[in-house]
This record gives structure tokens, sequence and C-alpha cells, in this order.
């Protein structure tokens, strides 16, 4: 998939020059990995994000009731650091 990305370390955050437009492997849900743990070496970022979702996790179906169809809005520009 096109993403958004920010492809350095996170201490190294606030000496960005921007971020690039690639190619990413589309993030697949696992949940025996915490989200804290992403191995991925960048995140993907946007701007104005809408989408469908595929598929959810027990934490995100129980608490939130998300569901696979619903679609969803975020404000993509807060980063939590915790997942893509």
């Amino acid at each position: 998939m096109k993403a958004l990305i920010l492809d350095i370390q996170r201490e190294d955050w606030d000496r960005t020059q921007g971020m690039t437009f690639a190619d990413v492997e589309t993030p697949v849900l696992d949940e025996s990995k915490s989200p804290e743990d992403s191995s991925q070496p960048y995140r993907i970022c946007g701007h104005v994000l809408l989408g469908e979702i595929v598929e959810t996790g027990s934490y995100a179906s129980h608490y939130y009731r998300y569901r696979s169809d619903d679609i969803v809005s975020t404000e993509s520009h807060i980063f939590c650091g915790k997942c893509h």
C-alpha cells in the first residue's frame, strides 16, 4: 500500500526534515504481539484518515464495540507512539 511514513527513530523526531511517501506492507493484526513492540522501522502517518475496519482484535471489539465493516475516522496527526 502507499503510505506517508516517518522513517526515523523516535529520539530523532524533533530533528526530522519531514515525511516520505512510500510503498509499505499492509499492517496485519496479530494479538500475540503488543502494539508497543511494532517491528516496523517507521510510523505510518496521515491527515484526514477515513477507512473501513476489515478485522478487529478482542480488545477493540469488547471495549469499543468496533466491528468489521465499520467506517471510522481519526486524528492521525496525533502520535501515541504505541501503534502503526
